[in-house]
């Protein structure tokens, strides 16, 4: 699979809550709230994992429920819009994976955000508050025909939500927080 997605950095005064109820109002479903702890592996010193390529381990609490995903993430295929090949399993234990990886010596690096999910017809929208860096919108289609349809869904989306001149980005939040971009 492959993900096309962006980031569009929300006003610290632009409210979650809000910008939820906004995205209902067009039609988007609220599929749900969560908080997430996500654990980068250091994949930098294997020489054979080609530059860019991302493996993450994702720590979900959904209402009471823990859930755990390993995704592998291929090198960005497009520099304006993050496209990259996507492959995901379940965790049963995600602590015991990422203490695995330490203990062989990889370095980690932690991203932590509460965020709201939503799906529509143009795609998913995730509301993120990110510690560190403030809130921002994603916006992800799965396997997008091309780049055109995916941008005219992004400008449509924040046409509906008066977003024409927020910022957009397609750097990642780990990559926000090791630049010093944050809030």
């Amino acid at each position: 699979m492959r993900e096309w997605e962006v980031k569009v950095v929300l006003p610290k005064e632009v409210s979650i809550e809000e910008l939820t109820k906004e995205l209902m109002r067009l039609g988007y479903k609220l599929i749900e709230s969560r908080s997430e702890v996500d654990t980068y592996i250091d994949l930098t010193p294997c020489k054979c994992v080609p530059k860019d390529t991302v493996l993450r381990v994702r720590k979900a609490l959904v209402g009471n429920e823990l859930i755990g995903e390993l995704t592998y993430k291929g090198p960005k295929l497009l520099k304006e819009i993050k496209v990259r090949e996507e492959v995901s399993t379940e965790l049963r234990n995600p602590d015991v994976v990422v203490e695995i990886f330490r203990k062989l010596g990889f370095k980690t690096y932690v991203v932590r955000k509460e965020r709201v999910v939503l799906k529509g017809d143009l795609g998913k929208v995730y509301l993120d508050n990110v510690e560190g860096l403030g809130k921002f919108m994603e916006f992800e289609v799965m396997n997008a025909k091309s780049a055109t349809e995916f941008k005219n869904a992004l400008r449509e989306l924040l046409r509906k939500l008066g977003m024409d001149n927020y910022r957009v980005t397609s750097k990642s939040y780990l990559e926000m927080l090791l630049a010093g971009d944050g809030a």
